[in-house]
């Protein structure tokens, strides 16, 4: 549950800000694995997050570099066995959905149980791929009505997009820049598209840190309808924390808190803020009511 005075520091500070609770449905996610293995817990930890989080991230594959990549078949299974039960049995949340998969036939049978059972909830089709394709811009014609994420990633198809730690570039700055600009010619924005510097993906971890330093500079992502920001928990906020220790977690999430303030204090365009928890999002406000 988020603080009472939550909303009060997002109204002060941003034209627009929503938080984005991670979900995972997947038995080897780095983060929560097998956390949510059973109905009943599934159904405690969203309707926390529903209470807690504007927009409620849903994978079913785990996309860390050390897992191998999973059919169709197998991500709706997973879909099928934890969360749709869930749809069958609670009323609509009338909040919105994100589906995070980078497969189109994925996204599309869960929307359409989403659109079903609960049709006063949004729904985001969080496309990790980055690919602009044909599957993509056929999807983007169907009357089913949903946002798109737009994801910096680097891979060469689709199907590759779990190898995404094999594709970089040399000047992170210049590349994203000319991604979203070349997004922006492609699209169709008569559906709300959220651009996603996709932090952890197809970034060295330098790379990433000079992205995160200078983001306000990308002014290509300005054109879109917002932007998201996925740095909870990434490998490169927690390098040279001893994470076997409560001290060292307190610490990731202080550099999550502080990276954070520094994004509210130079970004004007509306965010999305993807996180595992609230804490670094308050606390980042928090800070910036203290100055």
């Amino acid at each position: 549950m988020f603080p009472a005075d939550y909303q009060r520091l997002k109204s002060l500070y941003l034209k627009d800000i929503q938080t984005m609770g991670v979900m995972n449905l997947t038995p080897n996610s780095f983060s929560d694995a097998n956390k949510l293995d059973s109905l009943k817990k599934m159904k405690n930890v969203f309707e926390n997050f529903s209470k807690a989080f504007d927009i409620i991230d849903l994978g079913g594959e785990s996309t860390a570099p050390f897992n191998e990549t999973i059919s169709s078949k197998k991500e709706l299974e997973r879909f099928e066995e934890y969360f749709f039960p869930l749809v069958f049995e609670l009323a609509d949340p009338k909040t919105t959905i994100s589906i995070d998969t980078y497969k189109p036939e994925v996204f599309y049978e869960v929307a359409l149980i989403i659109n079903k059972y609960w049709p006063e909830s949004k729904i985001i089709f969080n496309d990790i791929s980055g690919k602009i394709d044909d599957e993509l811009l056929y999807l983007l014609k169907d009357s089913l009505k949903f946002d798109y994420v737009l994801c910096h990633n680097l891979c060469p198809s689709r199907a590759q997009a779990q190898d995404h730690m094999q594709y970089f570039c040399e000047y992170i700055l210049k590349d994203v820049e000319h991604f979203f600009d070349e997004g922006k010619k492609l699209l169709d924005f008569n559906r709300k598209i959220i651009a996603d510097p996709c932090f952890g993906f197809s970034k060295k971890h330098d790379q990433n840190l000079i992205l995160l330093k200078n983001l306000d500079k990308i002014s290509s992502i300005e054109a879109y309808n917002s932007v998201m920001i996925g740095i909870s928990r990434k490998s490169f906020l927690r390098d040279g924390l001893d994470l076997k220790s409560s001290f060292g977690l307190n610490v990731a999430e202080q550099r999550h808190a502080i990276s954070l303030k520094a994004i509210f204090e130079k970004m004007n365009t509306p965010l999305v803020i993807r996180t595992h928890e609230l804490a670094p999002v308050y606390s980042a406000l928090k800070s910036l009511e203290s100055l």
